[in-house]
């Protein structure tokens, strides 16, 4: 009959911190209560917006690793990168062995394996190809559905990589249109299996540039930000990506706050990110050039430290 103010039970029903049963990011800056509050919650749907080659399949990648750190079942969807290759990515950020060691490394791979599966810490991870714009939403559920029924597999968080690159069950000449109603059938998707959704988004040609990505920067529509719950704007101009940092937006947050910059260093060896900074109260006051070489200051000093003798990205 829906939810009243003033009983008792409703009152406990509404501050019960089980009701949105979030799964971790594994980035303690994004968990923290002020932003996400524990991490993306169930029938919440989470994106990543980048340009072109920004990384948005490392943090993808990220946020699955960390949910089969605290136990929870991975779906993962790709429709660029072969089954194998996300797989790999995978083992790089579990194990720490960067993906190009990997396949030299077979035995340590296969030892940490054996480990994890005797001591059942994990979640269980599925990978799943589609060529691109091949993919509905019903392509998903199907799959899905299958899994259970036959191997009893049933997701706890559903990474997508990535929307931009579905196809819509209802189709339309309009890009504009078609993901908007992807967007929509997304957030369906994450109520029906009640747990979130991670996907991306790229972003316009003016991100490439930009000290940050934001709401301007959505490459088709605006809409899609009205659906989502939780968008995150992440950029590495051309002379940061060498150093491996860049800045994290965000963008959107119904679980806190928005609007906050957070300094991140990217491994993508690894597919890990860590935060560096979150903008703090001596950058308030400064202008957008005065900010942006206060942050490269302490972006230079991270990798100098990060680069010293016995030291890695991460």
């Amino acid at each position: 009959m829906g939810m009243s103010l003033e009983t008792d039970k409703d009152i406990e029903a509404r501050y019960n911190v089980q009701a949105r049963a979030t799964i971790p990011t594994g980035i303690p800056e994004l968990d923290t209560e002020k932003i996400l509050n524990g991490g993306l919650g169930k029938g919440e749907l989470g994106f990543v917006v980048s340009p072109s080659g920004g990384g948005k399949s490392h943090w993808l990648t990220q946020f699955g690793s960390a949910a089969l750190r605290a136990g929870h079942n991975v779906m993962h969807f790709t429709f660029e990168l072969r089954e194998a290759l996300v797989a790999i990515r995978y083992d790089s950020n579990l194990t720490n062995i960067a993906s190009l060691e990997c396949p030299k490394r077979l035995p340590e791979i296969k030892a940490f394996w054996e480990d994890i599966n005797e001591r059942k810490e994990y979640g269980k991870l599925r990978i799943k190809f589609y060529p691109t714009g091949t993919a509905t939403v019903n392509t998903l559920r199907s799959y899905m559905e299958k899994l259970q029924s036959t191997e009893g597999f049933k997701p706890s968080v559903i990474i997508i990589d990535y929307a931009g690159i579905m196809r819509s069950t209802e189709r339309s000449e309009s890009v504009r249109h078609e993901l908007k109603f992807i967007t929509e059938e997304l957030r369906a998707l994450a109520d029906e299996f009640s747990c979130p959704v991670w996907t991306a988004l790229q972003s316009n040609r003016d991100g490439v540039e930009a000290d940050y990505i934001d709401i301007n920067n959505l490459a088709e529509s605006f809409s899609q930000a009205f659906i989502a719950d939780f968008i995150l704007g992440w950029n590495r101009k051309l002379d940061e990506k060498a150093s491996g940092v860049g800045t994290a937006r965000i963008i959107k947050n119904r679980a806190g706050y928005d609007g906050i910059n957070i300094m991140m260093a990217m491994d993508t060896s690894r597919s890990k990110i860590e935060a560096i900074q979150v903008m703090d109260s001596n950058q308030e006051n400064l202008n957008p050039k005065e900010r942006r070489g206060y942050q490269k200051d302490n972006m230079r000093e991270f990798v100098t430290q990060m680069r010293a003798p016995g030291k890695s990205m991460m």
